[in-house]
This record gives C-alpha cells, sequence and structure tokens, in this order.
C-alpha cells in the first residue's frame, strides 16, 4: 500500500482535530426530532453487495484526492518530476482527459466537482515535499464542457495563505472558510462563505466562527466543525443562505474529521490521539448519533451505507456497513488498497484506486462499483 497524503488532506486533517481552550458561545445540542430506532429503520440494517461498474488505470503512478459525483471521477496525479495534474474520467463516454497541470515546485491539491463542473486549489508550494504549512494559492472553477476557466478566490496576505482553499460543492453550491477582512484579533476566526458557481457570487453564512473547519453541505444546510468549549470540538448546523444561527447538533466535544453524502454525516472519535470508533448521524431527516465500530478511520457516507478504513491492527482494509447492522463488514479492498489515493462515495456509488509497483513503474487502478442493500 503506498502511503501518499495530499497536502490539502493532510491540511484538513490537522483543521479537524486540533482544540481550543475558548468558549465559542454556541447554542446548546438541539433535540435530535427522530430516535436511533425510528432512524434505523429508514436507512435499514441488512447485509450490502458490491457491483462492479468500471475500473480504469490512473494516467499517473501516484493518485491523490480521488472524488466522484455526478457521471465523473477526478483525481491529482503526480509523478517524480513533480509534475501535478487533476484528470477527470467520463463514465458515460468511458474517457479520461488532463483538465488542469502544474509543473515545479508547487502542486494541485483538492479538487471538488458538481454538474459539468470542477473545482480545484493550484498552489505554489509542494507542502507535502517541503513539509511547509503554507503557501500562496488560487483557487479555479473549470467548465469541463466549454473548457472555460474562471479564478473563483486567492490568497491575499500571509494569512490567507495558512488556511488554504478545502472547497465542498454541493452544485450550485460551494462553500469554504475565508480570513475577514480587516483581520480579526483572535486570528482563529474565520468566515463561513457560500458561493453560487453559476453566478459567482458570494455570502457570508457564519461570521467569525471560531475555527471552523470540514466544511460540508447537506441540502439547504451548511455542516462545520467547530470549537463548542474549552478543549472541545463539536458539529453545527445552519442554513445555507445564513438567517439563523448556528445550531450545534452533536455533544461528544470529540469529533474529527467528517463527510456528508446522501442525508448522513460521518466522523470520528476522539479528538485526539488515533481515532477509536468511528459514527454515523441521519441529517435528513435528522437523528442521533450511532456508533458504527471500534476502531477505523476515513469515514465516508453513501446511500445507506458506511466505508471506512480498518485499523492498521487488523490490517488495513477497505470495508462497508449499513450503519446500524451487526453484519461483518463488506470488504472492497485488502493489501493492495492505494491509501495516497483516498476513497469516496456519491450516492450509491463508491471510488477507491490500487496500486501495484513503486516509483514512476506503479501502476494505479481506479475501481468504480455500486453498494446494494440485499
Amino acid at each position: 500500500m503506498k502511503k501518499i497524503a495530499a497536502s490539502g488532506l493532510i491540511l484538513a486533517s490537522l483543521l479537524a482535530c486540533s482544540h481550543r481552550a475558548r468558549e465559542q458561545g454556541v447554542p446548546r445540542p438541539a433535540s435530535a426530532s427522530s430516535s436511533t430506532k425510528e432512524a434505523c429503520a429508514i436507512i435499514g440494517k441488512g447485509v450490502l453487495r458490491i457491483v462492479p461498474v468500471t475500473s480504469f488505470q490512473a494516467s499517473s503512478p501516484s493518485v491523490l484526492s480521488l472524488t466522484t459525483w455526478s457521471h465523473y471521477v477526478a483525481y491529482v496525479g503526480g509523478d517524480s518530476q513533480k509534475t501535478r495534474t487533476a484528470t477527470v474520467f467520463d463514465l458515460a463516454s468511458h474517457r479520461g482527459r488532463t483538465v488542469a497541470q502544474h509543473e515545479g515546485a508547487g502542486n494541485l491539491d483538492l479538487v471538488a466537482g458538481g454538474d459539468d463542473k470542477i473545482v480545484y486549489t493550484d498552489l505554489s508550494r509542494d507542502l507535502t515535499d517541503e513539509n511547509l504549512l503554507s503557501s500562496p494559492w488560487k483557487e479555479y472553477l473549470q467548465d469541463l464542457a466549454a473548457g472555460d476557466r474562471v479564478l473563483l478566490a486567492h490568497s491575499r496576505n500571509r494569512r490567507d495563505e495558512l488556511d488554504l482553499a478545502t472547497p465542498h460543492v454541493n452544485w450550485p453550491w460551494l462553500v469554504d472558510a475565508r480570513v475577514p477582512l480587516p483581520l480579526p484579533r483572535d486570528p482563529l476566526r474565520l468566515d463561513i462563505v457560500a458561493t453560487d458557481l453559476r453566478t459567482r457570487k458570494q455570502h457570508v453564512v457564519v461570521s467569525k466562527a471560531r475555527d471552523p473547519a470540514v466544511i460540508l453541505i447537506s441540502g439547504q444546510r451548511v455542516v462545520f466543525a467547530a470549537d463548542s468549549g474549552p478543549h472541545r470540538r463539536d458539529f453545527f448546523s445552519v442554513p445555507l443562505d445564513g438567517s439563523a444561527k448556528p445550531t450545534q447538533i452533536t455533544s461528544s466535544g470529540a469529533v474529527s474529521g467528517g463527510w456528508v453524502d446522501s442525508g448522513g454525516l460521518t466522523w470520528q472519535e476522539p479528538l485526539m490521539g488515533d481515532p477509536t470508533s468511528i459514527w454515523f448521524m441521519p441529517l435528513s431527516p435528522p437523528g442521533k448519533p450511532i456508533k458504527v465500530a471500534d476502531g477505523g478511520s476515513n469515514v465516508y457516507p453513501g446511500r445507506g451505507f458506511v466505508m471506512w478504513l480498518t485499523p492498521a491492527q487488523q490490517r488495513e482494509k477497505l470495508v462497508a456497513r449499513q450503519p446500524c447492522s451487526s453484519a461483518e463488514p463488506l470488504q472492497i479492498a485488502g493489501d493492495d488498497l492505494d491509501i495516497g489515493a483516498r476513497w469516496m462515495a456519491y450516492a450509491d456509488r463508491i471510488v477507491w484506486a490500487t496500486d501495484v509497483g513503486v516509483g514512476d513503474e506503479a501502476r494505479v487502478t481506479v475501481h468504480v462499483a455500486q453498494l446494494i442493500p440485499e
């Protein structure tokens, strides 16, 4: 297994795992409108079956930031010559193409997509190779049909360079954190900003939230992790239009990481150290947190399932299971799993990568499948 980590993923993990010693002054947790039992009745608790869709060889010997949406799969590729490419594979035409390239000391970072558009971040420095924590950056929106590229945002100062763009897209909206101007006295205060990608107009969803991270869109709401008290981190939910204040939706104070898809939220606990459990919470309709498994990391939800990486002591493998099921998890990939590429779910679709060989002789295969409840 290759263990190559994208700089953006490292940053997202650091932000999600950070903890602070000041109160944020947010509302108390809201009571869930449905019980865990009711949520499990909606989600299901049976077994899963994997149905292969397609596979293709990546155009580069290393793959990072693997993601999927609509009828696309995208990833950042790299080689030993420090050439970074953003590649999109069209599942309808079974063709892949490079949509962006960076050569030299910089790097292409996280990619996100929606509709026939892709958003990516271009860094001036390769944080992975140089072991740095900041870089000037530019965030682009590219039309996959017309080929047009538009600059959405860019770093304006040294403070911006510490907060790399980590966009999350749920068409037509993009959400991310931005440094307020003028700079606040508390350097951890950031605005959560939504951008309408059709018009490129922006509005502030949450003003000067304290240390927000893992900012995601679920329906017409934004979900994000932030300080909930001294040495505590929890998830909050707020209307996408910013019409109300954030509501705290978890209460453990120990959330780490996080992702949303198909009306579900996943994360890991505890806050510091190696996470020892993975969790799922239905957002639509809302329910209470459900503990899925002891141990594991890099957890993603799909339509009626959760997939994650098992702990190293259990031989790392990618598995999936319905959140309320007591069945043995379904193994998706084992020893040949490319951990550096990551994996992703979109509705009932999952994508992951396997690799053979090392260096520029490595060959990476990207796999696409469906997970169907039986």
